[in-house]
């Protein structure tokens, strides 16, 4: 349900059609959870604006999607309170930091900070004190985690990411799934992509190409072994 409902949403606001998330608990009245998390994804993804009303006044000027969701609230406040709240549910697996000022530590991994969040899950930076390196954990999101469908999603993606070994692709060096499924990755210093035009502005073309090629190379790799990257975007390039 997850998996479909995400991708008909996705699409359809790519498209540029008007969604309401009342006509989808209507369909589906037993996945409110669900349907109420795909939205919320979809507006974290787009940053489109949460409205009520009619759809015409709310699209924006340049002809994008807009999402019309079944409440009121602000959606910056409504990000900014999904994020806490996933900050939150992120520290409840972790115990105790033995460093002064960290944040807790996860088996053999101590966490320092919280690098990013997206829909499905949060980025941390971690220090493995096995090996003694720098590592970035990514979580699932602890309410997708408790649903099977989701966290098998999560595992067997990971796992076909892990054999895979590209200059232009973040390594996976191992999975865990206790107390809550994470992923134990390379660790690439520097801002985003998006980090870089949001402080410098537009890029030169050379450098536009140079980086684009990178991109393509590294979703070339992907597709050879049949991976799918579903969420390509300046925020996801490091």
């Amino acid at each position: 349900m997850l998996e479909l409902l995400t991708m008909e949403v996705e699409y359809r606001t790519q498209q540029g059609h008007p969604l309401e998330q009342a006509d989808y608990v209507k369909r589906f009245p037993n996945h409110q959870d669900v349907i109420a998390h795909v939205f919320n994804a979809v507006v974290d993804e787009f940053r489109l604006p949460l409205a009520n009303g009619d759809h015409r006044k709310n699209r924006k000027k340049d002809g994008g999607p807009t999402i019309i969701q079944s409440d009121s609230t602000d959606s910056q406040d409504h990000l900014d309170t999904e994020r806490l709240n996933g900050e939150n549910e992120f520290r409840r697996f972790l115990d105790p930091p033995t460093r002064p000022g960290w944040l807790g530590r996860i088996a053999h991994f101590e966490i320092e900070s919280i690098l990013g969040q997206g829909a499905f899950g949060i980025v941390a930076k971690a220090y493995d004190e096995k090996l003694h390196r720098v590592v970035a954990i990514k979580m699932l999101m602890p309410d997708l985690a408790m649903t099977s469908p989701p966290r098998q999603r999560f595992l067997r993606e990971a796992r076909a990411a892990a054999a895979m070994t590209h200059e232009n692709i973040v390594a996976i060096y191992d999975t865990h799934e206790d107390p809550i499924p994470y992923l134990v990755m390379e660790f690439v210093p520097g801002p985003t992509l998006q980090k870089r035009m949001d402080e410098t502005g537009p890029i030169e073309v050379a450098e536009v190409l140079r980086i684009g090629q990178q991109i393509a190379s590294g979703l070339a790799a992907a597709h050879a072994v049949n991976l799918i990257h579903r969420d390509i975007k300046p925020s996801n390039i490091l």
